[in-house]
């Protein structure tokens, strides 16, 4: 997230600030310092190979009932869906029938983001949608040559979180390397106040997303104990819930 100095939101006052979020979890809201060694619940797997085509599964923690009961009936409507579609399927992630009801942001908003969920979502709370592309130099462009017109640019990248889902952690490295050298040591040059942070964290050993918290790092409004942006030091750093950090900004 990227916003200007001069803008609507006030002054930053120029240097590097990492700061942890809050471990506790309120649907899904909360977010934390990602060092935490809380072990987390054995997920069990519910599934159903097609046809020997397609395997439908469903993750639920800790085996509750109600959680098996809707494993069981989601993967008995995807089969019947499956069998009807042949050779195609659906995407049953997220399913609703009608958009949200939220509120619109203040100030001028800008979104860059590869997913269509985050799209969506930007255009019904009032945010202009920039172009992003696959190369991070010319995406910069896109948020440099706009830098006047908005006073936050929300920049969302999917790069990390796909390597982590096939776990691959060098490839999860390499992805946020070339984030760090091909964008954000761009934005630096940028009269800006930074933020940095994930809506999620996903494990590589799990190949999925977890509930354990994630740093977020603020450049441009003070300096803390925090001397890297990775989860260890940043424990240093204050914890918050994630509805907080705008007001951070």
């Amino acid at each position: 997230m990227v916003r200007s100095k001069e803008g609507k939101y006030g002054k930053g006052v120029g240097s590097t600030e990492a700061e942890t979020l809050d471990e506790e979890t309120t649907n899904g809201e909360e977010q934390g310092d990602g060092g935490s060694k809380e072990e987390q619940p054995k997920e069990k797997i519910q599934g159903e190979s097609l046809e020997g085509k397609y395997r439908v599964i469903v993750y639920f923690a800790n085996a509750e009932k109600e959680a098996e009961e809707t494993a069981r009936l989601i993967n008995e409507f995807m089969k019947k869906v499956e069998k009807k579609l042949k050779d195609k399927t659906i995407m049953i992630r997220g399913a609703g029938n009608k958009l949200p009801k939220l509120k619109k942001l203040k100030g001028r908003w800008a979104l860059l983001a590869d997913m269509p969920v985050e799209i969506g979502i930007g255009k019904i709370v009032g945010m202009k949608i920039l172009p992003k592309y696959p190369d991070l130099k010319k995406t910069f462009n896109v948020i440099k040559n706009n830098f006047n017109k908005y006073d936050v640019f929300y920049m969302q990248i999917k790069g990390p979180d796909t390597y982590a889902h096939l776990g691959d952690v060098k490839g999860k490295v390499k992805a946020i390397e070339k984030i760090d050298k091909e964008f954000i040591s761009r934005l630096r040059k940028l009269k800006a106040v930074i933020c940095i942070t994930a809506d999620h964290s996903t494990e590589c050993k799990l190949m999925a997303h977890s509930k354990l918290p994630v740093p977020f790092l603020i450049y441009g409004k003070g300096k803390d104990k925090a001397k890297a942006f990775k989860e260890i030091e940043c424990k240093k750093g204050i914890k918050i819930y994630g509805r907080q950090l705008l007001k951070l900004m």
